[in-house]
Order: structure tokens, then C-alpha cells, then sequence
């Protein structure tokens, strides 16, 4: 397959998705969404985002893109502490549907786009590219991350979160999807795929844990009903398997009240650069 037939190939997956995942965006999903979400106590991926820049980048006007921005709570925090340190942030936010409520939050010199990703002309490139647990949801993955990169300046710094290996919710997404989903792509996958795609880059994987209360999905029929629901939604069909959600409850017996939940964000520093200059 030569790279015009890859490319098509990849931008007919993607729409696919995004028509998908525009059918699942409803306000019961969403509903589901904040009861599994208000379960969690996430470690600080803001702390990495600005630790990883301000190592690597000097002060002064960034342009930083955001895919799939969503609330942005991290990327937000994260643009507030550089611009204190003396960088003058310009963010760019990309998403399919982007909320009035992120909207009225977003620090100063920010704009929005409403637009999938793989429609981002290849001719813009940032200074800082973050991608924060939304590489799941753009399609073939190892060609999202090429894209990213695509984005990404020569001596700018990508940064991709998603779970970890030993995240409790990646494990139960794995052992539950519906039979259509494939196994989760974890931060592991992606810094092992992003040193062979950039072997000038330097690569490391931060870990941040935090802890999810497994004991309010027992305790609470609508919170187990809500994380089964979205654990169980494969990344190419919508179909929920009803029938694994009685092994799925007994299972939860067996965790501890609190478990892992843990992101690993991959920190890709193009052309190996190692500090600011």
C-alpha cells in the first residue's frame, strides 16, 4: 500500500469513527461519563505538561495545540503556570463539539476549533502538541501519532497521555470489551512506536498515578451500570454486551476499595532536544 492509499485508507477509518462517536455523544453517554469520571482521583498530568516544556522549551511565544481538547482541566492549568513563568501561551483547541463551559474557562489567547482531526492541514506545525486520552478515539493510532508528529515542530515537544499497562480501568476494558473492540493501546505502546517513528527524538514515559474508588461502583447500581457501559463501548461498534455485566459486578468484588488508575503521558522531544538553548 503506497502512502496515497494509506492515507485514504486512514481518513475513511477515522470518518467512520468520528460518525460513531458522534452517535455515542448523547446526553445519556454523557451522564455516564461524569458519574464514572467523579470516581476518579487522577494524578497531576498538568504538573508534566509544563515540567516537560518548560525543560525543554525557552521562554517567550509558544503555539500549543490541544487534540481533543475536552474539559482541557490539565492542558488549562498547565498554559496558567507557563504564562505566570514568563511564556505568552497561544492554545489552540480541537475538537469535534467543544462546551460552552471550556469555553468560558479558557485562559487568555485561546481559540477553538470544531474540526477532526485528520481535516488539520499538515501545513501547521506548534511548538507543543498534547494529546491528552484522546488517541484512542482518532482512528488507526499509529498513524494518528505520525500526524501528531506531523504537527509538531522539528524541535518541539509532543506529548500523548493514555492509561498504563497496570491502570485498573485498562485492565477491565480489556477483559470486558464487547467481542468487536480490540485490546486498548497503552502509553507503553506509544513510546515504543514513537522511538522507531522518530530516531532523532528523545522519549520518556512519565507515570502518574492516582486511585479510582472501586467501592462507590459497588456501592452504587448507577455508577457500575455507567462504568460498564463505558468500559464495555469497543473503539469501531457501540454494541454494549449485556451478558458479561453479572461477571462484570462479581468481578468488582474481588478489587480492593481504592485501585490503580494510572496515565502514562509519553513525552516526545523532537530532534533530541534536551533543554532549552
Amino acid at each position: 500500500m503506497n502512502q496515497n492509499d494509506a492515507d485514504a485508507f486512514y481518513n475513511r477509518n477515522y470518518s467512520n469513527l468520528v460518525a460513531k462517536s458522534q452517535c455515542r455523544m448523547n446526553s445519556s453517554y454523557l451522564h455516564d461519563l461524569r458519574l464514572f469520571k467523579a470516581t476518579f482521583n487522577p494524578g497531576d498530568e498538568a504538573d508534566v505538561i509544563a515540567k516537560a516544556v518548560s525543560a525543554s522549551l525557552p521562554k517567550g511565544r509558544l503555539r500549543i495545540l490541544d487534540v481533543g481538547i475536552g474539559e482541557a482541566r490539565s492542558t488549562f492549568r498547565a498554559v496558567e503556570w507557563l504564562n505566570s513563568e514568563g511564556y505568552s501561551i497561544q492554545l489552540t483547541g480541537l475538537d469535534l463539539h467543544i462546551s460552552e463551559r471550556t469555553r468560558m474557562l479558557a485562559p487568555p489567547d485561546t481559540e477553538f476549533r470544531e474540526l477532526a482531526f485528520h481535516l488539520l492541514p499538515p501545513t501547521e506545525v506548534f511548538d507543543v502538541v498534547i494529546a491528552t486520552q484522546s488517541l484512542y478515539y482518532l482512528g488507526n493510532w499509529e498513524q494518528s501519532l505520525k500526524k501528531l508528529l506531523l504537527h509538531t515542530k522539528p524541535k518541539g515537544c509532543l506529548l500523548v497521555t493514555i492509561w498504563t499497562d497496570n491502570c485498573t480501568l485498562c485492565r477491565l476494558y480489556n477483559q470486558f470489551r464487547d467481542g468487536h473492540g480490540n485490546r486498548l493501546i497503552t502509553a507503553e505502546n506509544v513510546s515504543q512506536a514513537a522511538h522507531c517513528m522518530d530516531a532523532a527524538a528523545s522519549v520518556q514515559l512519565v507515570h502518574t498515578p492516582g486511585t479510582l474508588n472501586i467501592k462507590a461502583w459497588r456501592d452504587d447500581a448507577r455508577i457500575s451500570a455507567a462504568a460498564f457501559r463505558i468500559l464495555t463501548r469497543s473503539n469501531d461498534d457501540a454494541i454494549t454486551n449485556l451478558a458479561a455485566y453479572g461477571p462484570f459486578c462479581q468481578h468488582l468484588t474481588s478489587l480492593q476499595d481504592e485501585e490503580l488508575r494510572e496515565n502514562g503521558t509519553v513525552v516526545i522531544l523532537r530532534g533530541a532536544n534536551t533543554g532549552p538553548p
